[in-house]
Parts: structure tokens; sequence; C-alpha cells
């Protein structure tokens, strides 16, 4: 499968999803996870006050500290990366 370049997907995003994406990016290596996810993504895109993202889950009355939790246990079953 080909790599996709960092600056391919960066360049679509906004100041809001980029600062996510480096932070997902980060947390995703600093994990011991070969690839970011979705879900590396969508954790720290939640974390921020006023995404549209956020202000969804909070329209649906979504407990965010649980969906948190249950993303964090997603982004822990991740397989990690061997040496």
């Amino acid at each position: 499968m080909p790599d996709i370049s960092l600056e391919a997907v960066t360049g679509k995003f906004n100041s809001v999803g980029y600062d996510a994406f480096i932070k997902a990016l980060r947390h995703a290596k600093s994990s011991g996870h070969r690839h970011v996810e979705l879900a590396h993504w969508l954790f720290h895109i939640l974390q921020q006050e006023g995404t549209d993202i956020g202000l969804a889950a909070d329209r649906f009355k979504l407990n965010r500290s649980q969906l948190m939790s249950d993303i964090a246990h997603v982004i822990d079953g991740f397989p990690q990366e061997r040496d």
C-alpha cells in the first residue's frame, strides 16, 4: 500500500483539524502505534471546545467523558509496532 504524504493530508485541514492531527500523530507514535487512525484524531478533536464534532456530541447529549474513555479503549487495542 502506498504511503500518504503528511503534506497531502494536513494541507486539507483548517487550523483546528491540523492541530488535532499533529497531537494525534504524536499520541500514536508515543504509544508505539505505527499509523494514525481516525480514533487518534477524534480523541484530540473531542478535547477541544467549540469544534463541530464536539458540538454535535453535546447536541445529542452524549457523555463526552464516556465517549473519550471509549475511544481511548479503542486506541489501546490497536496493534503496537514491533522492533
